[in-house]
């Protein structure tokens, strides 16, 4: 069991083994989780979202264990790279129901277009015998004969078929922003330590209208702390952060703290 484990803490990159649980970031909690699921070598593996919060190293062991695993797993995820390099058979819940695809997620994809299109061209023969079959009712039809009533039954079953819709569209209408200060967000040679730890070092950074920034790097490594400094909620250990007059701030974090698990959707989305 211990060659096991440090074989995990080396292929996982597993923090100190001397940290409290409640000091680590979302992506090293779920390697410690997954740690935990694959010391016990189950015949069958369950994975609940593997890859939320990991870094793209860690997922790549994971899509590596995975093809060497010699039981059976059953994962769920909306990693759609994950699925197409690592299973080879897709069950979609739709409409109540399980279908079962064999193959990767591209070969899900085709599959189901097919048979989107099957069902719109179902559709589309259904609607025209409904209009052909109302059309024959207007004109004054009665039930006299056995085929007469068969043809009446006929356009209520199709009158009342349940029809399945694909791909259904909303509308949203968004309101028009507020305008914004040419300055945004602006850091001044920021750094900011975790006991001896270096997370980020002089960094300077200019935030302005339609920027988009990504943030990347392992898990632990500080990307959480930097938005934590950048929103205030963090102090920078040297430098300044200048926000904009106008600046105001939505983070959703991993761990969906600010939900309040007593309260409805709508008062959620209305707070």
């Amino acid at each position: 069991l211990d060659r096991r484990i440090k074989e995990l803490s080396v292929a996982l990159v597993l923090p100190d083994v001397d940290r409290l649980i409640g000091s680590l970031s979302g992506g090293e909690l779920r390697r410690v989780s997954l740690a935990v699921t694959l010391i016990k070598q189950p015949d069958l593996l369950l994975l609940d979202e593997p890859t939320n919060h990991i870094d793209t190293r860690t997922v790549e062991w994971i899509e590596r264990f995975l093809e060497n695993y010699s039981g059976a797993c059953v994962l769920v995820t909306h990693d759609r790279y994950f699925l197409n390099r690592i299973v080879d058979r897709i069950v979609e819940i739709e409409f109540g129901e399980l279908l079962n695809f064999p193959g990767n997620y591209e070969t899900f994809l085709e599959r189901k277009a097919a048979r989107i299109e099957h069902a719109a061209r179902a559709e589309t023969r259904r609607k025209a015998i409904l209009r052909r079959e109302l059309a024959w009712l207007q004109r004054g039809a009665r039930a006299r004969t056995t085929k007469q009533k068969a043809r009446i039954q006929r356009f209520e079953e199709l009158n009342n078929a349940s029809v399945r819709t694909y791909g259904e569209q909303a509308s949203f209408k968004i309101p028009k922003p507020k305008r914004l200060g040419k300055r945004i967000l602006e850091t001044d040679n920021i750094s900011r330590r975790f006991d001896e730890t270096v997370l980020f070092e002089d960094l300077s950074l200019i935030l302005q209208r339609d920027m988009r920034i990504g943030i990347v790097g392992p898990n632990g490594c500080g990307k959480t702390t930097l938005l934590r400094v950048l929103m205030g909620e963090d102090t920078p250990d040297t430098g300044r952060v200048f926000r904009g007059d106008t600046t105001e701030f939505l983070y959703v974090d991993q761990t969906h703290e600010e939900i309040k698990p007593d309260s409805t959707i709508i008062q959620h989305v209305s707070d």
